[in-house]
């Protein structure tokens, strides 16, 4: 497998945990929008703006209230995963590769290459740290 070896990284600690409420399992994170480490207020009316994002950080929403990021990591947070994804950047990757996310843990992401599994192991895997930094993204992203 290609990727750092090191120890994970901790996740940002500006990064709120959101689990689901019937089992615990971490559905994502709220990221403060506009790039602050507070959720400060980002549309002037002094409510805090959250990014609903990905248990590696990619966004998977616009900013908006607390509530209304955490409703749509609850729905969709953990579905996004089984998507197809794009990597951009990586050890050995010269042009965008489709992939597909083969597990994530604590600071890391495997990915690998489509039907890694099915075939017998035949393709490439990449371990990536968290926050992926935009290496990994949907295929609507790519040139958008």
């Amino acid at each position: 497998m290609r990727g750092p070896a090191d120890a994970p990284a901790p996740v940002p600690a500006s990064w709120v945990p959101v689990h689901r409420p019937d089992d615990g399992e971490l559905v994502g994170y709220l990221l403060p929008a506009g790039g602050r480490t507070d959720g400060d207020d980002e549309r002037g009316d002094g409510e805090p703006q959250w990014v609903p994002a990905t248990v590696f950080g990619h966004p998977v929403g616009p900013a908006g209230d607390e509530a209304d990021a955490r409703e749509l990591l609850h729905t969709t947070g953990i579905a996004v995963l089984a998507e197809r994804w794009v990597l951009l950047r990586g050890e050995g990757v010269d042009e965008p590769t489709p992939v597909e996310i083969a597990s994530v843990r604590p600071g890391r992401v495997v990915v690998q290459t489509p039907y890694y599994a099915a075939s017998g192991g035949h393709g490439s895997r990449w371990e990536l740290a968290v926050p992926t930094g935009g290496a990994l993204v949907l295929p609507h992203e790519v040139d958008a």
